[in-house]
């Protein structure tokens, strides 16, 4: 089996590690794994170039739609696509329908639009002229709304490798409770909310130690402002990370923060400005992290109560209740979650499992 995931250059990357990255990438590598040859297709690229990853990984750029579509042409068994600018679907849309009886084409919706004609315009290419393959969500909101039209429709929450889950023996306990904002240092993440909150919690809650991990976006002005502000303060623990991009350290990071965090702090101002359900939220609950976060969206359902939800963090005396009585109740939390966790399919051999069962559905 031959499968391309497809997209926009910079709507993902194998190397870097935003969301719909991760996605793309765990799933590729464990589809290698099985035996089936993936590649990674970009077009709008500046210039064209050709490279595979260590894991045979074909990694292609292409300047144009047309040169990357008369690449892909007749290649590949199935096709995942990613993101394609509304300029130009057109000329993708008569591709899949020339294609479509030697490639089965598939969608992956990321993000849910709040407004209901932003997400009908974001369902029209699909309904309109309809893929061959499945519809894939990587929420439960979406693939409800997506179900209700697609002939062929799955839920694909974002896959999370093996060893982000611990099971509670392996989950240290400290007599603080450690509250970790981490991500990109993004208003749109909540950081000033965590900002605002932890300075009070510093002077309010000595049992309570919060840190802020995470990185600016250097072509951003706000988050490199924001970046320098709390590199020159003292009041907050800011651990500053600069990602380059992905590899195994990062990874390795990564899991090492959350494995000496208790709770994570996740204070999303809409969950537009991140995939629809957040990744970090469920490598947070894979480590056995308490998640506080707002009760938007699917999030709720997802992490199995809205107990440990706000709706407004900037109540600071409502906030450090919330925290003291979960740190009161951390140990049912963590069994909690451990259980909630086995529920859900995010296991990436799980994910790559159901993705391949939904590639081959007629």
């Amino acid at each position: 089996m031959k499968v391309a995931f497809w997209g926009e250059f910079r709507s993902f990357d194998y190397h870097h590690i935003g969301g719909t990255d991760s996605i793309a990438r765990r799933l590729s590598l464990s589809l290698v794994k099985q035996g089936i040859i993936v590649d990674f297709i970009h077009f709008n690229c500046s210039q064209e170039l050709t490279s595979h990853t260590s894991e045979g990984i074909g990694i292609y750029h292409f300047t144009s739609l047309s040169a990357a579509l008369r690449f892909m042409a007749g290649r590949y068994n199935h096709v995942v696509t990613i993101y394609v600018p509304p300029k130009q679907r057109f000329d993708w849309i008569r591709f899949r329908q020339r294609e479509s009886h030697r490639t089965r084409f598939h969608l992956i919706y990321f993000g849910y639009a709040e407004r209901w004609l932003k997400q009908t315009l974001g369902f029209a290419e699909a309904r309109l002229a309809p893929y061959n393959g499945t519809i894939f969500s990587v929420s439960p909101r979406l693939y409800n709304s997506v179900s209700k039209w697609a002939k062929l429709s799955a839920l694909l929450l974002p896959p999370v490798p093996e060893n982000y889950f611990l099971n509670l023996a392996q989950k240290p306990k400290s007599d603080r409770l450690r509250v970790t904002f981490m991500g990109r240092i993004d208003p749109g993440k909540g950081v000033t909310v965590a900002i605002e909150l932890f300075r009070y919690l510093t002077q309010a809650a000595p049992e309570i130690q919060t840190r802020i991990c995470g990185y600016p976006w250097k072509h951003k002005p706000e988050t490199m402002q924001l970046h320098q502000e709390l590199l020159t303060q003292n009041t907050i623990t800011y651990e500053p990370t600069e990602f380059k991009g992905y590899s195994q350290d990062v990874d390795q990071s990564v899991r090492s923060i959350l494995r000496d965090t208790d709770v994570l702090f996740l204070p999303y101002k809409k969950l537009s400005s991140t995939i629809d359900t957040p990744l970090l939220l469920l490598e947070g609950m894979a480590h056995l992290c308490a998640v506080v976060t707002r009760p938007l969206g699917d999030l709720p359902s997802i992490y199995g109560t809205d107990t440990w939800m706000l709706s407004d963090f900037l109540d600071r005396k409502a906030s450090l209740q919330l925290f003291r009585q979960l740190h009161k109740h951390l140990d049912e939390e963590r069994s909690r979650l451990a259980t909630q966790c086995s529920n859900l399919r995010f296991r990436v051999a799980e994910s790559a499992t159901d993705l391949i069962t939904s590639l081959e559905k007629d």
